[in-house]
């Protein structure tokens, strides 16, 4: 196992390595790890990007559940500044994540390079 000093380390090197590429390599890796982690786009670095540009939050409304409890369906919209987007899946983690990316496809700032934190 590796210690928090390496591990810190190593995070660091990441970072520094990701802002040294240019705007368009750095949408490709993002495009390439997202499909690693199994999540499109990530619900909290959608809301804190959402927030920062769109001076608001972002707003989910309730979940629908259709389908057998075995193979169910469930249905939630996220509320942006610039639209509302439907996501399904079979469970509200999954669901929401669905219609963060498709809210990330339309999102004003995905021209926009990644700032440094």
């Amino acid at each position: 196992m590796k210690k928090k000093e390496d591990i810190a380390t190593i995070k660091q090197n990441i970072k520094d390595s990701f802002f040294s590429l240019t705007d368009e390599d750095q949408a490709e890796l993002l495009k390439e790890l997202s499909t690693v982690s199994g999540t499109a786009v990530s619900i909290n670095d959608f809301s804190t990007k959402h927030q920062r540009v769109c001076g608001q939050n972002i707003q989910f409304s309730s979940a629908h559940r259709s389908g057998p409890s075995h193979n169910p369906v469930v249905s939630i919209t996220v509320h942006t500044a610039f639209g509302s987007f439907a996501g399904e899946g079979s469970n509200q983690k999954i669901a929401k994540a669905n219609a963060i990316a498709k809210a990330e496809e339309e999102a004003p700032w995905s021209n926009l390079k990644v700032e440094r934190e």
